[in-house]
């Protein structure tokens, strides 16, 4: 049984250049994490999350090669690259945009701190760095933020990334965040907000992480009076994927959390969010949605906490999951949890299959099995899909789902 990681790899240690704070801070998470219970199906927030793949897993440090970027953006725009876990430091910046290393005082703490592979993290990360979007910022193209892996052949790198995020005052902006990588590989990645009064903020999060891959992915936002958050998170690969989605929302702040799952083989992916609503007025929507076959499992456990003070809370949590096969399963968990008495919440959880009626619908219309069930899968997707700010990023999943799912009728999307 495996009681700890710590043995599997070498220290990390911060740059030469960092604070001594920071190395303060660092020597003491280790020696924390170092301390903790590796989780377990018998721990609640993992019961459903077999860790055993890890059990043989001996970790090495990411190679210096540096991998080719793949993600056409716009000219003007800006790209934050981590190449093998390292943050390649642009030699420009755009008006209104300032990176800089995170002033140690302004580390979050936070439920997450109890988190097994959450202060790994913390604690071996190399370096962290603020992001500030200052009102200045006028730009209309996204902000890339692309984390790229090429893994070990026969053995594990073992990669972290970390940012923080503010986004000033009335300041609106597109993000997207991307993953991509090959071979073998483990990523534990957080990236924290700081949203301040009347910002507008929309997040793509697109995950393409290799089979062979264990990507754990920590968000933490901070979402100030009157502002707003839209996430979309369209997950596939990974041998085991675990998102970690924490919101606070303050007074008459609004929060739309997506996620689209798709899994195959053997693949195992866990939704973990929790979105406290600590003030009055705030509203949030959670649409998750998962599709399952072969012997792949998801997992969805969505806790929405409505504090004793926030009344006119408006919250809503949907869970919808499409089980392909007979060995593929869904694990769902949708939870309320109300202290206030003037609140308008509700939730709800679906598990299903395609309907053989509209199977039958399509075939008799002309369409093979296979095409049929492809089409039903899409159409089960695309309402989330089109939630994508970006209409070049949308139409490209789209389109990356039609030719995964063998929809030829469909054709090119428009």
């Amino acid at each position: 049984m495996v009681t700890s990681l710590a043995p599997r790899f070498p220290a990390v240690e911060l740059k030469a250049g960092a604070s001594p704070i920071w190395r303060t801070l660092q020597r003491q998470d280790q020696e924390v994490w170092s301390s903790m219970a590796f989780p377990t199906l018998k721990d609640e927030d993992w019961k459903y999350f077999d860790l055993s793949p890890l059990r043989d897993v001996t970790y090495v440090l990411p190679s210096d090669q540096r991998a080719p970027l793949s993600l056409q953006i716009e000219p003007s725009a800006l790209r934050l690259y981590w190449n093998q876990g390292c943050l390649q430091i642009p030699t420009s910046l755009p008006k209104g945009i300032i990176l800089r290393p995170l002033d140690p005082k302004k580390r979050l703490s936070s439920k997450l701190d109890q988190d097994y592979f959450f202060r790994m993290n913390q604690a071996f990360f190399s370096e962290v760095y603020e992001l500030r979007i200052q009102q200045s910022f006028e730009s209309k193209d996204p902000i890339y933020l692309e984390n790229i892996l090429q893994g070990s052949d026969d053995q594990v790198s073992l990669a972290f990334s970390r940012l923080h995020i503010v986004v000033e005052s009335g300041v609106k902006v597109q993000i997207v965040n991307r993953f991509r990588g090959s071979n073998a590989y483990h990523l534990i990645s957080a990236i924290s907000f700081k949203i301040q009064n009347e910002a507008l903020v929309d997040l793509e999060r697109l995950q393409y992480d290799s089979a062979q891959s264990f990507h754990f992915s920590y968000l933490q936002a901070h979402i100030g009076r009157g502002a707003h958050l839209g996430v979309r998170t369209v997950g596939q690969g990974s041998r085991l994927r675990r998102d970690v989605p924490h919101i606070h929302l303050e007074e008459a702040s609004t929060v739309e959390l997506d996620g689209l799952c798709l899994l195959k083989d053997q693949q195992l992916a866990d939704t973990h969010s929790f979105i406290h609503h600590a003030h009055p007025h705030a509203r949030s929507r959670q649409l998750h949605k998962c599709i399952v076959q072969d012997r792949s499992k998801a997992i969805f456990n969505g806790q929405i906490l409505v504090a004793l003070n926030a009344q006119q809370t408006d919250a809503q949590q949907q869970s919808r999951n499409l089980v392909l096969g007979d060995h593929a399963s869904i694990d769902t968990k949708p939870q309320l949890e109300i202290y206030a008495d003037d609140v308008k919440c509700s939730h709800g959880a679906t598990i299903g299959q395609l309907d053989p009626d509209e199977l039958f619908y399509l075939q008799s219309r002309g369409f093979s099995e296979s095409s049929a069930k492809g089409l039903l899968t899409f159409a089960f997707a695309s309402d989330l899909l089109g939630h994508i700010r970006v209409p070049i990023l949308q139409k490209t999943l789209k389109q990356e789902m039609i030719e995964q799912l063998h929809v030829h009728t469909l054709g090119e999307l428009s």
